[in-house]
């Protein structure tokens, strides 16, 4: 009897590592910190106009104000994304577990 109470209160990720591996990533970490592909894409678009401006910045070229737009639209953008992810996360744990 012991032994059943203490399986049920096991994490899923202990149990069952073996048969499915893809839960280390997903489980072990919290949701706000695992990226997304669109979370990606504006961190892989924002790092390549990072390094397009501080080349210019460095060349002592004009910078594009275009790229420099676009730059902090892709920033407010990740913030909101990263408020809105916090937020999820925030009320999954407030919200009361069912078992």
């Amino acid at each position: 009897m012991g032994t059943t109470n203490m399986m049920r209160f096991m994490p899923i990720a202990t149990t069952s590592l073996k048969a499915r591996p893809n839960l280390i990533s997903t489980q072990a970490r919290p949701s706000c910190i695992v990226p997304t592909n669109h979370s990606r894409e504006v961190e892989t678009k924002l790092d390549r106009l990072t390094e397009q401006l501080s080349a210019a910045r460095k060349l002592h070229l004009e910078v594009d104000p275009a790229n420099a737009a676009m730059e902090e639209r892709i920033r407010q953008n990740y913030r909101k994304l990263l408020t809105l992810r916090v937020a999820l996360l925030a009320s999954e744990r407030s919200e009361p577990k069912q078992l």
